[in-house]
Order: C-alpha cells, then sequence, then structure tokens
C-alpha cells in the first residue's frame, strides 16, 4: 500500500533577506583574531671568532671573541669586503688576504658548500690553532685565531696566521745549500708528525716559505697546513685524497688506480698487509707519505726540476707528463730516473757544482735514493739522524765583544762517517700494501695542468691562467740541458 509521504517544502527567503558582499566583508572583519607574522629566515646564521690563551703550565684553553672585538668581521661584512684587506694569493683550498694595517699575520678564507665538510675542517683548524700555541716551532707556520660563518648556502672558515712573506722555496733552488735546507723542513715535519700528529699531505716547494740571507742563513717555514689530516683520522675515516700528483708516493694512488697497485705487487714482495697491521704500525708507515715528497723536494732543490716530470706520474694525469712504468732491479725514484738520464749523477756533474757541495755528494746521493724508494722507506726519524750526524757544530763563545761576535757557529759537512752511518741504519722490518682506507676518493679537477701544478687566479686577473714557477728551468747545478 502506497503512503503519502510528508516532504518538507523548501522554505523562501525574500531577496532582500540576502546579505549583500559589502555586510559579509565587514562580518568578517569585525571578528577578532590573532594574524602569524612570518619571521625572516636570517641569511646567516651564525659567527663566531676563537683564540687560544696559554697557562701558566704551558697549557692552553679556547677563548671565544667578543663581537666588537671581532677581526674578520665588521658591520660591512667580513674580511673580503673590507678596504685593508688585499689579495696576495688563490689556491685549492682556499684564499689569502693581507692585512696591509696588520702586516705581522695573513688571512686565509676557506669556502664550503657542504655542512659535514665545514664541521670536519672547523674542529681540525681548531686542534692545529691549539697545537701551534701550546708547541709553537720556528719551521711551522703559526695560527693565531680561527672563526667561522654558516649560512644557508655556504659556510666559510677563516684562519689568521703569521705572515712569513711572498718567496718560497722555489725562488732559491739555485741559492740555498741543500743538505741544510733539507735539515730544516726534516726539522719542522718531525715536529708535525711527532708533536702535533698530523700528516701535511700535500708536501712541495710551493708550500715552503723561505726568508733568506745568504746560501747558509736563511730561515724556513711550512704552510698550508690546513690540506693536512690527524694521523688517527686518515686511520678512522675516510679520507679524500688531495695534493699536487708529481709530489705523490706510490702508495698513496693504490686506491685511485687498482691497476697501479696489481703493478707495484708484482714488482715487490709485501711480507705484511697494512689492513692486518697494529695501529702503531699503521700510523709510521702512513707518515712516510710525506717523506717521499721529502724527497722530491731534494730533487728540486739539487736539480731544478721535478724528477717526475722527467720520468712520469705514477698514474696518468691530464697533460703532457707520461706514465711511469716499474722496472725489475729499480726500487726507487732516483735510480729510475738515473737509468733514463745517464751521465747526471752528482759525482759525474762535480766539477759544474759549487765548491761547498763536494762534500756533500755522497749524502745527498744516500738521501734521494732513501727518500725516494718506492717500496722500504725509513723513518723520518732514521732520516734526521742521518743528516744530523753530517753536521758538526762548533760554537766559540768569546767573551767582551758585540753580540753577533759573542757567538759564531760554524756549520760543516763532513763525509768520512757516510759510509759508517749508511750502514748503520737498518731497512724497515715490514712493508705493506696501501694505507689509505679502500673507499677513499681522490679530487680529479680541471685545475690540474699538464705538468701537475695546480692552474690559478694571478692577483689583478680574473682569468684563470696557467703557472709556471721556476720548477721547470735549468740551475746551476745542471750538467747539460734536459731532453
Amino acid at each position: 500500500m502506497i503512503t503519502n509521504h510528508l516532504v518538507p517544502t523548501p522554505l523562501l527567503i525574500e531577496s532582500t533577506d540576502i546579505p549583500t558582499q559589502e555586510e559579509l566583508n565587514l562580518s568578517v572583519s569585525a571578528i577578532p583574531r590573532k594574524t602569524k607574522t612570518k619571521k625572516k629566515k636570517k641569511k646567516c646564521k651564525f659567527k663566531a671568532e676563537y683564540i687560544y690563551i696559554k697557562k701558566s703550565n704551558n697549557k692552553t684553553y679556547r677563548k671565544r671573541i667578543k663581537e666588537e672585538e671581532y677581526y674578520f668581521f665588521d658591520k660591512h661584512g667580513d674580511l673580503t669586503k673590507k678596504n685593508n684587506f688585499v689579495r696576495i694569493g688563490t689556491g685549492t683550498l682556499g684564499t689569502v688576504f693581507l692585512d696591509k694595517e696588520k702586516i705581522v699575520s695573513c688571512s686565509k678564507v676557506i669556502e664550503f658548500s657542504n655542512k659535514k665538510k665545514f664541521d670536519y675542517n672547523k674542529k681540525k683548524i681548531s686542534y692545529l690553532l691549539k697545537k701551534t700555541k701550546e708547541f709553537h716551532n720556528e719551521h711551522i707556520v703559526e695560527f693565531l685565531r680561527y672563526g667561522y660563518l654558516e649560512c644557508i648556502d655556504k659556510f666559510n672558515l677563516y684562519i689568521e696566521m703569521e705572515y712569513i712573506g711572498r718567496q718560497d722555496l722555489m725562488f732559491f733552488l739555485k741559492k740555498i745549500n741543500p743538505l741544510l735546507a733539507l735539515k730544516k723542513i726534516s726539522d719542522g715535519l718531525y715536529h708535525l708528525q711527532e708533536i702535533y700528529k698530523f700528516i701535511h699531505n700535500d708536501l712541495k716547494s710551493l708550500n715552503i716559505m723561505v726568508l733568506f740571507h745568504d746560501i747558509n742563513n736563511f730561515s724556513i717555514k711550512i704552510i698550508d697546513l690546513d690540506g693536512g689530516h690527524t694521523i688517527d683520522d686518515y686511520i678512522k675515516k675516510n679520507i679524500e685524497i688531495y695534493g699536487t700528483p708529481i709530489y705523490f708516493s706510490p702508495e698513496k694512488l693504490f686506491n685511485y688506480d687498482h691497476d697501479l697497485e696489481k703493478e707495484f705487487n708484482k714488482r715487490f714482495t709485501f711480507n705484511k698487509s697494512f689492513y692486518s697491521l697494529t695501529s702503531i704500525e699503521k700510523k709510521e708507515y702512513i707518515k712516510k707519505q710525506d717523506l717521499y715528497s721529502l724527497g722530491v723536494i731534494l730533487f728540486e732543490i739539487i736539480y731544478g726540476k721535478n724528477i717526475h716530470t722527467l720520468i712520469g706520474t705514477f698514474i696518468k694525469f691530464p697533460g703532457n707528463v707520461k706514465k711511469y712504468s716499474f722496472v725489475d732491479g729499480i726500487d726507487n725514484a732516483y735510480d729510475a730516473f738515473l737509468k733514463e738520464y745517464p751521465g747526471y749523477e752528482l759525482g759525474i756533474c762535480k766539477k759544474k757544482l759549487p765548491t761547498f757541495l763536494e762534500e756533500q755528494i755522497e749524502p745527498l746521493t744516500y738521501l734521494l735514493k732513501n727518500l725516494l724508494t718506492f717500496n722500504e722507506r725509513k723513518s723520518l726519524k732514521e732520516i734526521k739522524e742521518f743528516i744530523d750526524s753530517k753536521f758538526q757544530v762548533q760554537v766559540e763563545i768569546r767573551r767582551g765583544g758585540n753580540k753577533e761576535s759573542n757567538s759564531r757557529t760554524n756549520t760543516s759537512i763532513t763525509s768520512s762517517s757516510v759510509s759508517t752511518s749508511m750502514s748503520s741504519l737498518k731497512p724497515m722490518a715490514f712493508s705493506m700494501s696501501s694505507p689509505i682506507s679502500r673507499s677513499s676518493t681522490i679530487s680529479k679537477t680541471s685545475e690540474i695542468s699538464e705538468n701537475g701544478i695546480f692552474f690559478g687566479k694571478l692577483e689583478g686577473s680574473k682569468k684563470i691562467v696557467r703557472i709556471e714557477p721556476s720548477l721547470f728551468k735549468s740551475t746551476l747545478f745542471k750538467c747539460r740541458q734536459f731532453k
């Protein structure tokens, strides 16, 4: 049965009861409500500066600088925008500025786009500042303060350090005593490794500043420490391989090119693998990468050229420098050089050498072979002891007279005990493969020139130009022109 349902009829509203748009707007605006104001994000959220103060017990503590005493920053921005700072150098890791009002120091600015790398380097610079303040060495550049700026899109580190001058070792290859220069560099490197527990990672002539007086009177400073790492970080972390290829030791490149490692293993027999070594043995082995670079520097001082521009690099890099291939019976780069360039032994070149170098021929030859060894490299301590044994220092103390005549140091080098000292140095008890972790990477950039030297920007020029140092020019030590 069909029933009739009551269906509600729609309510009719006269048009005059409908509110106008103006009335609606007024009613909405009349309602009180809380409005949220958007906070503007700061482009650079944090900046700070620190120094280290030495206590009476020779310990140091970190002190944060008050904002009104900032050195790197002012109301106009950071030091790159200050009128009293002038750019004096640009490298792969950063730009160096000199304060015209404060000539005793210079400042380096390093930019990062990666927060993780920025935090790691900030910690490393703080560590170096503390060490250089607490354990100062005359052959290592001293850090004075550091600061940083954290922004949304970039992170900057600022380092103030002592200003050495603008002339590096490349300018003095013809003018300095090679054995004395090696002694000073090895003293600084030993302090860096044993006291700071730090690996330089990019030791080369361009990173050694010289204050020159005469052939036997000069001071040396090792710079660009910020490109290195602590020894513990080398073992525990995946360190990126950084440096200049023509100064690299072969084992530094094993994990970049496994074919090199295979070729190396065919020529040399290992008693132990790096990964089977104890922690102490790993640390000792890692230190020896800088020793190979030290040997390349010694070769430059004597011959005026980089040895790997002559015999080739262990890996073929962009440019005209050839690749070196290992040869049976040759275990060091110096013998490889003499095989390719016969007649360049120091003894044969004796007549072309300065008279004071005649007694250095045997120790210099010994050092070149041992520092440039591919497989079993002696420790820095052994090398340093050998160099020190060649120097006999006599100090005459005279009563009266001026300060210059009160003490006079006469440094002479003898070769009578060279053979005895050589035989007393025992070879390494072990040799092993790569000291770098398997996941390490090398920075391959377009900034490597054909000779393995980085391109850079010259002051006052916007173009990137090729730097051609005196490294590739002949010196007074030549017997004849190289091919």
